[in-house]
């Protein structure tokens, strides 16, 4: 039985100087005066000029002043993580040879982060005035955001439990034969829940907060985004309520056979399942295998070169498996409650079609030994095959609310080799080695689905200096290669020729 736990809290601290800048247009002074001569903070003008605050909101609003000095004490992020994770093990051998054992697993993880600006902190102050209605008739103010600290509380737990059974059986036959013979099962379920939320006017002694309508309250200060509460502080995303949850079942047997400590032999079957994918049963699970061989040369008995004290020639192919866990063959949106009716929004349109990505892998090797060691080296050839890569592809309008989809779209395939030799050019009280690598690879395009929206051409180089995701990459390309095309330049309309 094993039993951690851990717990870690973090307070953020004072900005660094270099960060203090102004949203004014005006360039700061190389120094800047962050108290006066007795020691009392003093204000920073960074979003208005001191000549305009002086008639801005009639003097209604709270004070515009950024206090460098000490806005960073009303103004931080804390977080809490509590952590544990318990494991139990049983073994069990009922015969000889044979060893039986089951291991439980459970971890939890919490994460509460406060994003904390209290009243006193310029964010709040800003915010606050940034949406008061200023009546200069009657020299009132109206504030739909009340007067108070402004805190965001993000809480996000992850729950995983799981479920392993082994099962090992050796057995040597004199010195001639060993089988070995491994099973494993395991069960995994893994919840991941966060949600966030936001109070306005809060105060924590007495502990106290408001309700304000985000959808209409609007800017009122010139020069500020004409944007919502809900849309300038992110709220339809930062207060999502997430949950997911992903259940995984594997099976695992290998099986390797050893003749005369010199030709070896192993494979292995694996099936995976996981419960997000397709609708098929055949989409969720996906079969993985791998087999080698393993011929140590230096132990025949016709091998007679002295100074060659190992060589190995090795060779192996297997199929393994990817998913993303973020994916999902069933429909995902996002519910947001605005005034007058709540609304849905598709964030992954379903795609029952979704499976597992496959890649094969072909190894071949020489591993070598020569006086005694002293220069040792592996030499290996490779060559990968990947399927069913997930990337995007343009929908169609009238089947999905998404202009794109992730989908199971692409193919590539990587080769090479890598080369290592070791040498120890001198053994004893000082001691000199040296190590050599090499390798070289090759990784190309085999398919990719991707294809360019004509409404949209600036997306080939929407920056001027950077593809995007290599998503133009094009069968028999390298993967993050350059390329470019053939022209004689511009012609007399401006366009490339």
């Amino acid at each position: 039985l094993n039993v951690r736990y851990s717990a870690a809290r973090s307070k953020t601290g004072a900005p660094a100087f270099n960060s203090l800048q102004s949203r004014v247009g005006v360039k700061q002074r190389p120094y800047i005066q962050l108290a006066d001569e007795n020691g009392n903070p003093t204000p920073m003008d960074i979003v208005y000029s001191k000549s305009r605050l002086d008639t801005l909101g009639a003097g209604l609003l709270l004070d515009y002043g950024y206090y460098p000095l000490t806005d960073w004490r009303q103004d931080y992020v804390s977080t809490n993580r509590n952590a544990y994770n318990l494991t139990a093990r049983i073994n069990y051998n009922p015969v000889r040879d044979l060893t039986m054992s089951l291991l439980v697993n459970a971890q939890r993880e919490s994460n509460e982060q406060l994003n904390m600006h209290d009243r006193n902190s310029f964010y709040a102050r800003d915010l606050i005035n940034v949406y008061s209605i200023v009546n200069r008739a009657n020299q009132t103010v109206t504030r739909p955001i009340p007067v108070g600290g402004i805190l965001f509380a993000n809480n996000a737990n992850v729950s995983t439990n799981s479920l392993r059974g082994v099962i090992s059986y050796v057995k040597r036959i004199r010195t001639i034969h060993l089988f070995k013979l491994d099973a494993t099962f395991d069960v995994i379920r893994t919840i991941r829940k966060s949600q966030g939320d936001f109070s306005f006017g809060y105060s924590e002694d007495p502990l106290y907060h408001t309700v304000v309508d985000p959808h209409y309250t609007i800017p009122q200060l010139p020069g500020a985004p004409y944007l919502s509460l809900f849309q300038q502080l992110g709220m339809g995303e930062a207060t999502k309520k997430k949950m997911l949850e992903s259940r995984s079942l594997s099976g695992n047997t290998t099986l390797s056979y050893i003749l005369k400590d010199r030709y070896f032999f192993y494979g292995g079957l694996r099936r995976e399942g996981a419960n997000i994918l397709g609708v098929k049963t055949n989409d969720r699970w996906k079969p993985i295998w791998s087999g080698g061989v393993n011929w140590h040369i230096h132990r025949e008995k016709f091998f007679k070169l002295t100074w060659i004290s190992e060589l190995k020639l090795s060779g192996s192919v297997g199929i393994t498996g990817n998913v993303d866990p973020s994916r999902t063959s069933k429909p995902v949106g996002t519910v947001f409650s605005s005034t007058p009716f709540p609304y849905l929004s598709v964030s992954n349109p379903p795609n029952p079609n979704l499976r597992w990505e496959k890649n094969t892998t072909y190894n071949w090797g020489l591993a070598f030994g020569l006086l005694k060691n002293r220069i040792s080296g592996n030499l290996r050839f490779y060559l990968e095959r990947a399927r069913d890569l997930y990337g995007d592809v343009l929908m169609d309008y009238t089947q999905s609310p998404l202009a794109k989809m992730k989908v199971n779209q692409s193919a590539i395939n990587n080769r090479g080799w890598e080369l290592e030799i070791n040498t120890q050019n001198i053994v004893g009280e000082f001691n000199w080695s040296t190590r050599i690598l090499g390798s070289r690879n090759v990784t190309k395009v085999i398919k990719n689905l991707y294809q360019l929206s004509k409404s949209n051409p600036q997306f080939i180089l929407q920056d001027g200096q950077s593809f995007d995701n290599n998503s133009l990459l094009l069968p028999g390309q390298a993967v993050y290669s350059v390329s470019a095309f053939r022209s004689a330049g511009l012609n007399s309309e401006g366009n490339i020729q």
